[in-house]
C-alpha cells in the first residue's frame, strides 16, 4: 500500500499525474454509478491536480464519463486547490463554467492556505469550500485559528456556498464547528478511510437499516 504522499510529487514532476488522474477519475465515476444504486444522493469528490486541470482535455474526459456511467447531475465534485486555480485565471474560469454546465460541482480544497483573491474567487462557479485541516487541528488552543475558521464560515454563508471542515478528530472541534453552523465535517472522529469492500458493506447496512426503520414506522402507524 502506497499513500499519495509517497508518489504524488514524483508523478507531478514526471507528467505521469495526468494519465494517473484520468484513470482515477474514470474509476471514481464507475464506482459512483454502482454506489448510487444503494443511495441516489451519494456524491463523489475527486482530487484533480493542476497539470490535469490545465491539460486541455479535462472537459472532454468528464463529458464522456458522465455519459458513459450515467452519473446523476451534481453528484460528481472535482476538488482543486485555490493556489492551482490562480495559475491561469482566464482558462480556469472558462473551464469551471463549462464543467458547471455539465452538472459537475467544483470544490476548493485546502481553503485558507493559498493566495486567492476574493475578487477572482467569486468568478468561479464554486459549489463547496473545504477548510484546510491545519486550521481545524488547533481550534482548541489557537484563538487565531478559531477566528479564521469563523470568518471562512461567515464568508461561505454570505456567498451561499457549501462548507466542509477537514481533519475533524475531536468532539471539541465538532462542537465549535456545529456552533458556527459549518455544514459538513470529515475526519477520523467519524471514520478512517475505508476500502471499497468496507464501504460497500457500510452502504448495504445503511439500506437494510432504512428498510427496517420504514417497516417499523409503517407498523406503528397501522396500530
Amino acid at each position: 500500500m502506497l499513500y499519495p504522499g509517497s508518489f504524488i510529487d514524483i508523478a507531478e514532476q514526471s507528467g505521469l499525474i495526468v494519465p494517473i488522474g484520468g484513470w482515477i477519475l474514470e474509476a471514481a465515476c464507475r464506482q459512483l454509478n454502482l454506489w448510487q444504486h444503494y443511495n441516489r444522493e451519494l456524491t463523489m469528490h475527486v482530487n484533480v491536480s493542476a497539470r490535469q486541470f490545465f491539460s486541455g482535455n479535462l472537459f472532454e474526459q468528464v463529458w464522456g464519463l458522465l455519459n458513459r456511467y450515467q452519473i446523476k447531475p451534481k453528484s460528481l465534485i472535482l476538488e482543486i486547490t485555490e493556489t492551482e486555480l490562480m495559475e491561469d485565471i482566464r482558462f480556469a474560469t472558462n473551464l469551471c463554467h463549462e464543467l458547471s454546465e455539465l452538472g459537475v460541482g467544483l470544490a476548493i480544497d485546502d481553503f485558507g492556505t493559498g493566495y486567492s483573491s476574493m475578487r477572482y474567487l467569486k468568478q468561479f462557479p464554486i459549489s463547496k469550500l473545504k477548510i484546510d485541516r491545519s486550521f481545524i487541528s488547533d481550534l482548541s488552543v489557537s484563538k487565531e485559528s478559531r477566528e479564521i475558521v469563523s470568518a471562512i464560515i461567515a464568508m461561505a454563508k454570505a456567498l451561499n456556498l457549501s462548507l466542509t471542515a477537514e481533519g475533524v478528530e475531536t468532539k471539541e472541534q465538532e462542537l465549535f464547528l456545529s456552533e458556527q453552523e459549518c455544514h459538513q465535517a470529515q475526519g477520523f472522529l467519524y471514520s478512517p478511510a475505508l476500502r471499497e469492500a468496507e464501504f460497500n458493506k457500510f452502504l448495504e447496512d445503511s439500506v437494510v437499516q432504512k428498510l427496517e426503520d420504514a417497516l417499523e414506522e409503517t407498523l406503528h402507524l397501522s396500530m
